[in-house]
């Protein structure tokens, strides 16, 4: 024998074909994860927008008119969709 060997030559093509498509999910799978992890970042500046709003606002109107305002809001969410089994009040 002449030629260089390699592990590769003694694997059956069962094998080699199992292997080869476990490399591809792998790859699919990695794909995934980096679409995912965008997402995630991209959902991680939503929530900072919205808190740097609120500081604004805050900062605008004051931290008193903000909390009232916002206590006003939490009463017609809680009276307007309540949570299950909570029911409307009257």
């Amino acid at each position: 024998m002449t030629g260089k060997r390699s592990v590769y030559d003694v694997i059956p093509t069962r094998d080699l074909d199992k292997m080869c498509r476990l490399q591809e999910e792998a790859v699919e799978l990695e794909n995934q994860a980096f679409i995912l992890q965008a997402r995630a970042q991209e959902i991680r500046t939503k929530a900072e927008d919205i808190i740097t709003a609120y500081r604004v606002r805050v900062e605008k109107l004051g931290w008193g008119a903000c909390r009232a305002e916002a206590e006003a809001e939490n009463m017609r969410s809680w009276y307007c969709d309540p949570l299950p089994g909570q029911g409307v009040r009257a």
